[in-house]
């Protein structure tokens, strides 16, 4: 029976499905990394790289390249689209559900903002004459 080293505990293992998790692009077909240390990797990975992982995965999402990112934080001078308040590292790339097309970097809440309203003019029109109809003054606590 064939062996392997696990690269990460450094014990000598069969190399079985019971040890190790397949990988036609690894030598042998297997990983380097025994199934009990593959997971504890992955998530130390993932820790350390989540900020870039995260932007990654948004721009394959929204068919952006890095440049037209870069692009949008120039344009919005690194603000919010909607609140105009500096972005996170990684901010939500807001885009119209319809169409696709993406319009602009958000803050999570502000993305959040235009997803409860349904992406509706008008629903967001009647929650602005809402506020303005109640405003401060007229709140009262109850209880």
């Amino acid at each position: 029976m064939k062996t392997r080293i696990c690269t990460g505990c450094k014990k000598e293992k069969e190399l079985t499905t019971d040890n190790f998790y397949k990988n036609v692009r690894q030598t042998g077909g297997f990983n380097y990394y025994c199934r009990e240390c593959s997971p504890k990797l992955c998530k130390n990975w993932y820790e350390k790289n989540k900020d870039k992982h995260n932007k990654k995965k948004q721009l394959r999402l929204y068919n952006l390249t890095e440049e037209e990112y870069n692009c949008l934080l120039l344009k919005q001078k690194n603000l919010c689209a909607i609140c105009k308040k500096e972005l996170p590292r990684i901010p939500h790339i807001d885009h119209d559900h319809n169409t696709k097309k993406v319009r602009g970097l958000l803050h999570r809440q502000c993305n959040l903002l235009l997803g409860s309203a349904r992406e509706s003019i008008s629903m967001l029109q009647n929650a602005i004459e809402y506020l303005k109809r109640n405003g401060e003054k007229n709140v009262r606590i109850f209880g």
